[in-house]
């Protein structure tokens, strides 16, 4: 998915696959790691990546982007891990098309728990203006 044939439901179907695997991943690394730093505590920070980094290759890069810490927070919430309480978290794409045309799409990952949205992004040092567009807060 995700070319030039492609319509959003596609891409849609492709990315939750990703998104719902990466933090099955991570929440496999956290199981074996209870002492593993929350994503908050370990230093990490945001910036755009290409690749779509698990919790252990995060905290080494030392950085990542939308997709990798919304994993690692999900896992995180749905884990209890670190002294959170156990809740549903999931990591969620929001978008917006260029007006360039509906080939060029902005994806944002953030997570939707029953609190509300969270946006780990921004958290970790992402500027207002980079996600300004989707209108949403921490």
């Amino acid at each position: 998915m995700f070319n030039a044939g492609s319509v959003p439901a596609e891409n849609a179907r492709s990315l939750h696959a990703l998104l719902t695997c990466l933090k099955e991943l991570d929440e496999l690394y956290l199981r074996s790691r209870p002492d593993a730093p929350t994503l908050y505590d370990s230093g990490v920070y945001y910036d755009r990546t290409e690749v779509w980094y698990t919790t252990p290759s995060l905290y080494k890069l030392g950085f990542g982007d939308c997709k990798s810490l919304a994993c690692t927070l999900a896992a995180e919430r749905e884990l209890g891990h670190g002294g959170y309480q156990p809740e549903a978290c999931e990591p969620v794409f929001r978008y917006l098309p260029h007006k360039s045309g509906p080939l060029h799409v902005t994806y944002h990952i953030l997570n939707l728990t029953p609190r509300g949205w969270e946006d780990p992004s921004k958290a970790c040092g992402m500027t207002d203006n980079e996600n300004s567009y989707f209108n949403l807060k921490r």
